[in-house]
C-alpha cells in the first residue's frame, strides 16, 4: 500500500469520528433541550414567618403530572436531606426529613410548570443551599437548580432613644445580620466617633445593638441612622431616629415663663374670691325671696322663728 492511499485512509477514519461526535453532541443537544429547570439564585426569607423556593421547569414534549417527578434536599457534608418529594403523581412524605414535612408544601400546581416550594416558620438553621430537581419517567436524567437562603430578622419595635442632660441612648434587640449605626447631627455632619457602640450575639442567634452617644448640649438635634437587611425583600435599607436634644439653658427659659404666668393668674383669682366674700355681707334678705315663706293666719308657727323650705 503506497503513501498516498495511507494519507487517504488516514483521512476517512478522521472524517468517520467526526461525524460521529457530531452525531452524539446534536443527540445530547436534543436531550438537554428537552428538559430544562431554572430558579433565582438568592433569597432572603423573614425569621419565624415564610418564604418562597422559586424552581421552575418546562419539557418540549408532552408531560403527565402523573409522569413528573419532583425534589427538593439540601446538602449537608455530603448527605442529602429531602424536604420535599412528589412522583406518581403524589407527594412521598415517608422519604421527607420530618423537621420539614410539616412545613412545605408546593405553592402551585406542578401541571403549571412550577416546583415553587413554601417554606414556613423560618428558623435560623434554615439558611443554606437548597436543589431542585426535576425530571420525567420518561426522561430519567434530572435536571436541577440551586437557591442560597438566607434568614433575616427585624424586631417589631425597632427600638426607642432615650436621653439625658449629657449622653443619648439608643438599644434594640432581635437583629438579623448584624445591623450598622451612625449618629449625625443637626447639620446632618456624621458624629459617630463621640458615641460608643456595642453590638452582641444573644442566646437565640439575633443580635442587640446598643449605642451611647455623648452629646454637646450646645447642638439641638440628633439622628441615629440604622441600617439593616429588610427581611422581606432582603435590600438594605436605613431607618432613622430623631431625638430633640433640648439643654439645661432652654429647660430654664421655659420654666421662667411658666412661674410668673402662675403667679399672675393665682393673684388674680385670690383678687376675684376676697371682692366676692365682702360682698356677700351687705346683702338684705329680700322679703319676697322665695326662701323664706310667711306663716299663714291659722297655721303653727314655731318660737324659734320662721322655716325654711328649700
Amino acid at each position: 500500500m503506497t503513501a498516498g492511499e495511507m494519507d487517504k485512509i488516514q483521512i476517512l477514519m478522521c472524517s468517520v469520528k467526526l461525524i460521529i461526535l457530531m452525531v452524539m453532541f446534536s443527540h445530547s443537544t436534543m436531550e438537554q433541550s428537552r428538559h430544562k429547570v431554572v430558579s433565582r439564585p438568592l433569597v432572603t426569607g423573614p425569621y419565624q414567618r415564610w418564604t418562597l423556593l422559586p424552581c421552575y421547569f418546562f419539557f418540549d414534549h408532552m408531560v403527565t403530572p402523573e409522569s413528573i417527578c419532583l425534589t427538593w434536599w439540601r446538602n449537608e457534608s455530603g448527605h442529602r436531606r429531602i424536604i420535599y418529594a412528589f412522583e406518581n403523581g403524589q407527594r412521598q412524605k415517608q422519604r421527607e426529613d420530618p423537621d420539614y414535612s410539616n412545613r412545605t408544601e408546593l405553592y402551585r400546581n406542578i401541571s403549571e410548570g412550577s416546583a415553587t416550594l413554601r417554606l414556613q416558620i423560618l428558623r435560623l438553621q434554615d439558611a443554606g443551599l437548597y436543589v431542585c430537581e426535576v425530571w420525567s419517567q420518561r426522561h430519567s436524567d434530572a435536571d436541577r437548580a440551586s437557591v442560597s437562603l438566607t434568614v433575616a430578622a427585624r424586631p417589631l419595635r425597632q427600638g426607642v432613644i432615650s436621653m439625658n442632660a449629657t449622653f443619648l441612648s439608643f438599644e434594640s434587640c432581635g437583629w438579623l445580620p448584624e445591623p450598622s449605626p451612625f449618629w449625625t447631627d443637626e447639620q446632618d455632619r456624621n458624629v459617630t466617633e463621640v458615641a460608643e457602640t456595642s453590638i452582641t450575639l444573644g442566646e437565640d442567634g439575633l443580635y442587640c445593638v446598643k449605642s451611647v452617644l455623648h452629646r454637646n448640649t450646645s447642638k439641638r438635634a440628633h439622628n441615629l441612622h440604622l441600617r439593616y437587611t429588610n427581611p422581606d425583600t432582603g435590600e438594605k435599607q436605613t431607618a432613622i431616629y430623631q431625638q430633640i436634644a433640648t439643654n439645661s439653658e432652654d429647660a430654664y427659659r421655659i420654666n421662667d415663663g411658666i412661674v410668673p404666668g402662675l403667679l399672675c393668674w393665682g393673684t388674680l383669682g385670690i383678687v376675684v374670691v376676697i371682692v366676692v366674700i365682702m360682698k356677700l355681707p351687705h346683702q338684705k334678705p329680700n322679703e319676697e325671696s322665695p326662701l323664706v315663706k310667711r306663716p299663714r293666719s291659722g297655721s303653727c308657727s314655731s318660737s324659734d322663728g320662721p322655716r325654711f323650705y328649700m
